[in-house]
């Protein structure tokens, strides 16, 4: 089954064509021109016209080679050298040469190449695409250039020749390269040696050397010279013109005082010797030494080196820090001499020394790097993380500076907290800034204490607890807490006037509702009379004619007499009719909290209902029930029960009353004959029974449930809910019962 998924094969196969026509499109481009034969040709473009990949097409010979990514090298044609960059070749999907062995383009091969011009990192390159040895030829001689043009860059992958005093060799890298620092006329020069294993580190450091390599000028990130470079194959490059002593310590000696003083004679690039006490060490890094008033900062390796120590130093004198210090000092201990006593001074005498002159900004003494102590106040305490040693920010006469201790994971003390009064012993490292105003000489613009540790910070007085910025912070909070107070005072405020505004609308429509009902049961009184006295004596006297007629008329004809009987039937179901119309505005008139009872008061007054045939229950825990409700359901239940005697030919019915938490029920079940209630006459054949009981249920909201068949008798259940029954509200419809 053939797959969508391409193989290995095919992708190193697209690949391979991609790369293929890239080198095509190159090389067909570049066609269109004449490629460039020479370096200098190379060297004169501008970044922007070098970084246009024009063709390059070159023969020389190889004077340096990258051990690392071979075969980078330096190709030299004769007159200059340049830069031959295969990494970036590579990394671009330009070089097509594939893996040629080192030996391809070693030390003095001659070499063709063909490839593209690059902007480079510092200056114009070539990135390669094919190349090809074609013989050997020897490395032309470095030549000479002044200080000053090699610190102009001008002659950046050139080779050139370099003596100064060697004054640090690193020992060997994981890739074998060494570091090697060389003092030229007083400028560091930097040399890293491809094969720093042929290195001696003990023959060459503290001798006058000249080295022959390739200049590449240390640039910034501006592509600026910020310095010089070399790089050189190894020990084959150095030559020694004056050896260093056999003993580092029988180099000269020099007091503390005495680094670098004015002399007509001197050799201030080759190691001195000095002596003095340890105030503060920093194992394998540095440590300040003191002699007297004069104290300097020495940088080492050297780790067995403790404060208290009376050592001597064999050092270089650092020229770029402002004050002459020592680098790559050997330590030798004389013995145990005990530190000195802390000098009682204020920071504005460390900052403001004496000075000589007016015009001219040098002390007799100055406090750098001695051992001092001060007060203080702590402004902040600043830690990376809990390893990390702490720094301390302190005030004193108006000036800030920080206070710096070595040990990583020292426990910081509870008191150190901002704005404590301190009492503080440590070495002084002063900085320098140039000033303006006395042409150029430096003035001293800060320090840094290093503290020894933890026990040289004393604390004299812990602030108060309220600080300025505790009390801000509490003030902030009772301003918003009050703010809170008075938001929910007038929320409260709004809300009682809105349940106000809610309550006088209530009291406003109960009101109303008594209103409403009073005038209704008032209507409903005067109703029943009129009816009672008017209309039912009308027909009672209406059948009573009737029926003396009938008895007057004797024998009559059927026609006849048909005719009055059915009258006085009419006359007597009006009168039933009526009857209950009244017995209805009576009891809905009953005030009572006991709605089973009412029940069973109104069905006991019916008297055309058989005795003791409704029977009036109840569940649940009764609640009081609004008068609507209740007049409603008394006409609903009178309604139910006359219907199944009347036309259900029923024996018994049972009334129930059923109290649950959500509803009221009503519920009305006879065994009489039942009936179909889909097929229920209704308005239209004169029945308006069931349709007034649906509508009452539609008024009060409550839903109404017939069940009933055809020899099964008839139940009714009907629900209020608990709210409206409580309440008494009820919907809105066009038409009530």
């Amino acid at each position: 089954m053939a797959s969508d998924v391409p193989s290995g094969r095919s992708i190193h196969s697209f690949v391979c064509l991609t790369a293929i026509l890239a080198i095509g499109g190159i090389l067909q481009a570049s066609a269109r021109e004449s490629p460039l034969a020479t370096v200098s040709e190379i060297r004169s473009l501008s970044r922007p016209d070098a970084a246009l990949a024009r063709p390059v097409r070159l023969r020389g010979v190889v004077i340096w080679q990258d051990s690392d990514t071979r075969p980078a090298f330096f190709l030299h044609d004769g007159r200059k050298s340049i830069w031959v960059d295969r990494a970036t070749a590579l990394r671009r999907g330009i070089w097509a040469g594939g893996d040629p062995p080192a030996s391809e383009c070693s030390v003095g091969s001659m070499v063709e190449i063909e490839g593209v011009t690059d902007a480079g990192g510092y200056a114009p390159c070539i990135l390669p695409v094919t190349m090809k040895r074609v013989g050997s030829a020897p490395v032309p001689q470095a030549a000479r250039f002044p200080l000053e043009r090699l610190l102009s860059g001008s002659e950046d992958g050139q080779l050139v020749e370099l003596e100064g005093v060697v004054q640090n060799v690193s020992p060997p890298d994981t890739f074998g390269d060494s570091r090697i620092l060389i003092m030229v006329d007083g400028h560091p020069c930097r040399v890293a040696s491809e094969y720093g294993s042929t290195l001696d580190a003990v023959r060459l450091v503290d001798a006058r050397v000249v080295v022959s390599g390739i200049l590449v000028p240390l640039p910034n990130l501006r592509a600026e010279v910020a310095g010089l470079r070399m790089n050189i194959m190894g020990a084959g490059n150095l030559r020694v013109v004056e050896p260093p002593p056999p003993d580092p310590f029988s180099a000269p000696r020099v007091p503390l005082d005495g680094l670098l003083p004015f002399s007509p004679d001197t050799k201030p690039f080759h190691r001195k010797v000095t002596a003095g006490v340890v105030t503060f060490a920093v194992p394998g890094r540095f440590f300040f030494l003191q002699d007297g008033s004069r104290s300097v900062r020495v940088s080492s390796e050297a780790r067995n080196v403790r404060r208290g120590d009376h050592v001597e130093v064999a050092g270089f004198i650092d020229t770029s820090q402002t004050l002459a210090a020592l680098t790559g000092a050997i330590v030798r201990h004389v013995g145990k001499a005990g530190e000195p006593e802390p000098v009682r001074v204020s920071v504005e005498t460390i900052l403001n020394p004496e000075f000589r002159s007016d015009f001219e900004k040098v002390a007799d003494s100055d406090f750098s790097g001695r051992l001092v102590r001060f007060q203080g106040q702590l402004v902040r305490l600043d830690r990376d993380h809990t390893d990390s040693p702490p720094t301390l920010l302190i005030a004193s006469g108006g000036n800030v500076f920080p206070a710096s201790l070595t040990e990583a994971g020292a426990a910081i003390p509870a008191d150190w907290v901002e704005g404590a009064t301190l009492d503080l012993t440590g070495v002084a490292e002063l900085d320098f800034k140039e000033d303006a105003n006395t042409q150029g000489s430096l003035s001293i613009s800060g320090f840094r204490l290093w503290l020894r540790e933890p026990s040289d910070v004393v604390v004299l007085a812990v602030p108060s607890w309220w600080t300025p910025r505790r009390l801000a912070l509490a003030l902030a909070a009772v301003v918003a807490v009050l703010l809170l107070a008075i938001a929910w005072n007038l929320a409260l405020r709004h809300l009682l006037w809105k349940r106000g505004r809610l309550l006088e609308d209530v009291m406003r429509r109960h009101r109303d509702s008594e209103i409403e009902f009073e005038g209704a049961r008032q209507e409903r009184r005067r109703l029943a009379g009129d009816l009672h006295d008017g209309l039912q004596q009308l027909m009672a006297g209406a059948a009573y004619r009737v029926e003396a007629a009938a008895a007057h008329l004797g024998e009559m004809p059927p026609a006849v007499e048909a005719q009055l009987t059915a009258a006085r039937r009419a006359l007597v179901r009006s009168q039933n009719g009526l009857r209950e119309v009244l017995w209805g505005l009576q009891h809905m008139e009953e005030d009572s909290d006991d709605f089973v009872a009412l029940l069973r008061h109104a069905v006991g007054t019916v008297e055309h209902w058989p005795q003791d045939a409704v029977v009036v229950g109840s569940e649940g825990t009764p609640f009081p029930v609004s008068r609507q409700v209740r007049g409603s359901l008394l006409l609903l239940m009178q309604e139910a029960v006359g219907n199944a005697f009347k036309h259900g030919a029923a024996k018994r019915v049972d009334v129930s009353l059923v109290y649950a938490a959500d509803h009221l029920g009503l519920f009305v079940s006879d065994d009489g004959k039942g009936f179909d209630p889909a097929k229920a006459p209704g308005p239209r054949e004169g029945h308006f029974g069931l349709e007034s009981t649906r509508l009452r249920m539609k008024w009060l909201g409550g839903s109404l449930e017939i069940r009933s068949a055809h020899g099964e008798g008839t139940r009714i259940l009907c629900k209020v809910p608990a709210a409206r029954a409580r309440s008494g509200q009820s919907n809105k419809v066009e038409e009530s019962p």
